[in-house]
């Protein structure tokens, strides 16, 4: 796994950060609107190209399924194709082998792609959503606090951001990353982990930190609120695909505009409580 730096975090999403801060209220995660790239990329062109997207377990992610399940991939001349990743990580290992030419990812994946091998460092096209306390640190009741980690085993996703979160973490109670065992475990193990007493701490997100917490074994001791403005979801498209594929692009990110207008306008209605945290899966 590679750890990349705070500055390094920061200068990646320095920009988006003010585009988001313009333009989205404050809260915790939440969808960004189209970057101005949008407008360059031109208007809708003859014919109806498949697009493919990989989706990892993430929420925020779920806008491209929602577009395709709505056909609004359709009605923009395209055809969505959402192959699953279990591990963010296995997206940045297929992006870097050539298989795939877009890509879903936090600014600190991005980072990491981009810092092992530069030449295929992607152009970021659209501003999904900011971390603003998603992605959390658990500790297990019985510990009594953060120190407590030192010589714990902290259980990550495989991906570059649950170290990361980690190692912020661990900053602020004068421990490093070399003062903890990480642990690769999938999300959907975590929760049944702190219900058996297994897991002490791990690097988590909803709704597998939901699920956790509900297990009265676990609590919450550190978040992305403390750090503003470093992790960013973003779609990111290979340079050279962009330059041959404008068009298509365009169209994938008015797909992904609409569905977004569709989650919007639904979550705004009266039954919002008992339909919105389901809408990504009608």
């Amino acid at each position: 796994m590679l750890l990349v730096s705070e500055h390094q975090a920061s200068v990646v999403v320095s920009s988006l950060l003010r585009l988001f801060r313009r333009v989205v209220p404050p809260g915790r995660r939440h969808a960004l609107f189209l970057l101005p790239a949008l407008v360059l990329l031109g208007g809708c062109g003859a014919g109806g190209p498949t697009l493919t997207v990989p989706v990892s377990q993430w929420p925020g992610y779920e806008y491209f399924p929602l577009a395709q399940k709505r056909g609004l991939d359709r009605r923009e001349g395209i055809r969505l194709d959402l192959p699953a990743y279990a591990n963010p990580q296995d997206i940045v290992h297929a992006y870097l082998r050539g298989d795939l030419k877009l890509a879903q990812l936090t600014t600190v994946e991005l980072v990491d792609l981009c810092t092992r091998l530069p030449r295929r460092c992607p152009v970021v096209v659209l501003a999904v959503d900011e971390s603003r306390g998603a992605d959390q640190l658990l500790l297990a009741e019985d510990l009594p606090g953060m120190q407590a980690l030192r010589g714990q085993t902290v259980a990550v996703t495989p991906s570059s951001l649950g170290p990361f979160l980690v190692s912020r973490a661990l900053e602020r109670v004068g421990l490093t990353l070399q003062d903890v065992n990480l642990r690769n475990l999938p999300l959907r193990e975590m929760p049944a982990g702190f219900a058996s007493g297994e897991l002490k701490a791990a690097a988590m997100y909803p709704p597998f930190s939901s699920w956790a917490l509900r297990t009265g074994k676990a609590r919450i001791v550190f978040d992305s609120r403390s750090l503003p403005g470093q992790i960013l979801d973003v779609l990111v498209v290979d340079r050279a695909y962009l330059d041959s594929h404008r068009d298509a692009v365009a169209r994938l990110l008015r797909a992904w505009q609409a569905a977004h207008r569709y989650a919007v306008s639904v979550c705004a209605t009266p039954w919002r409580p008992t339909l919105c945290p389901y809408l990504i899966h009608l």
